[in-house]
């Protein structure tokens, strides 16, 4: 994905407004579309490291940029994480009995999410954000060979009560990463040994509450900032929304199908060297701003 950030480099100085920045939001929103159908996340995971660029060279404060950065990312996700769930539903993919249990508490980790990235500053926000990718990465690369049953007969039994718990934790870590709730549970559901395509379906569902939930307590916090950029509602940048859910919709819906067409394994891999990327972009852009 470092491309991305090239592309950004070399048109650098042809930026003097929000406008310049929309093609880069519309092609950012394909790709972050692409990956939130293929994998199950809502693709917060590329998009904070592009808006936080772009924020960047758009002179936004830099106190709150990673606060935009992860507001604009999940009312993004909305969108993204909608046309997922719609795709994967059709292939009967997704786990709807685990997140009947745990969206209440997705939901409500979401919003206490959203209000304790509030009190955090932009440094702490962007080097949690980091570690979490790597952590994440090297958990996915050595968790156990998922079972090729059925998803009922493989998948390991558990009190729901656990199941309502980690939704509380899956939404409060999504919300304050802002991220769309796909990598944890999806990590949570391979722990419990279901298909990966089914894992990364239900993921897909799981953005739903955490990205309406995150988004309301992003706007929320962000009313009251003084130096908000223009075309802001608190902290969702609206320029850079309209490019990411435009070029993303489309794409999630896409990356979805291809989901199926892939074998397990493999598509295992992908999602685990995709995210390993990912990390080292954004231990790179943090190790390169000021």
């Amino acid at each position: 994905m470092s491309s991305i950030f090239y592309c950004f480099a070399e048109y650098r100085s042809r930026v003097k407004s929000t406008v310049d920045f929309l093609p880069f939001y519309l092609g950012a929103g394909v790709i972050t579309g692409l990956v939130s159908g293929l994998f199950g996340v809502g693709g917060g995971i590329v998009m904070i490291p592009v808006l936080t660029v772009s924020f960047r060279w758009l002179n936004i404060n830099p106190e709150i940029s990673m606060h935009m950065a992860l507001g604009t990312s999940l009312a993004a996700i909305i969108v993204n994480s909608l046309f997922a769930v719609i795709s994967h539903s059709k292939k009967k993919a997704i786990q709807w009995k685990f997140l009947l249990l745990a969206t209440p508490g997705i939901a409500t980790g979401s919003l206490a999410g959203a209000f304790l990235a509030a009190d955090r500053t932009s440094k702490e926000l962007g080097i949690v954000f980091i570690v979490f990718l790597f952590l994440f990465t090297l958990r996915l690369f050595f968790a156990s060979k998922p079972q090729q049953k059925s998803p009922e007969s493989s998948a390991k039994k558990i009190p729901s009560y656990l199941n309502i718990i980690m939704g509380f934790l899956i939404g409060l870590s999504s919300a304050f990463l802002g991220v769309g709730g796909g990598v944890f549970t999806s990590a949570w559901l391979l722990y419990l040994r279901y298909p990966v395509q089914h894992a990364l379906a239900t993921s897909s569902g799981a953005g739903l509450p955490v990205s309406i939930m995150g988004t309301a307590g992003f706007i929320w916090n962000g009313l009251e900032i003084s130096d908000l950029p223009q075309y802001s509602l608190g902290f969702v940048y609206l320029p850079a929304l309209l490019g990411l859910i435009v070029g993303g919709g489309p794409a999630a819906w896409a990356g979805a199908k291809l989901a199926h067409k892939i074998e397990q394994n493999l598509l295992k891999k992908i999602f685990g060297v995709f995210l390993l990327c990912m990390a080292v972009s954004m231990l790179y852009i943090k190790l390169n701003t000021p």
